[in-house]
């Protein structure tokens, strides 16, 4: 991943499903946030799209808010 000059930014992987839906006003300073599915179909992500849009709270069951809070970034 490249950062614009002067920015930081961070990847973070987790082979957990990576929820921050509920978590967005943590990352208000970020210019965009991106997406990733591998196995969900496509009324799973159907969903989790609409809750990081806020239009609903449905958080996988297996999910983590990964290494973030952890205090590893």
């Amino acid at each position: 991943m490249r950062c614009p000059k002067g920015r930081d930014c961070a990847e973070i992987l987790n082979s957990d499903i990576l929820y921050l839906a509920d978590k967005l006003t943590d990352f208000d300073n970020a210019d965009y946030m991106e997406l990733h599915f591998y196995e969900e179909n496509a009324h799973r992500i159907n969903e989790i799209i609409k809750a990081y849009l806020g239009e609903s709270s449905a958080k996988p069951e297996n999910a983590t808010n990964g290494l973030y809070y952890r205090g590893v970034l």
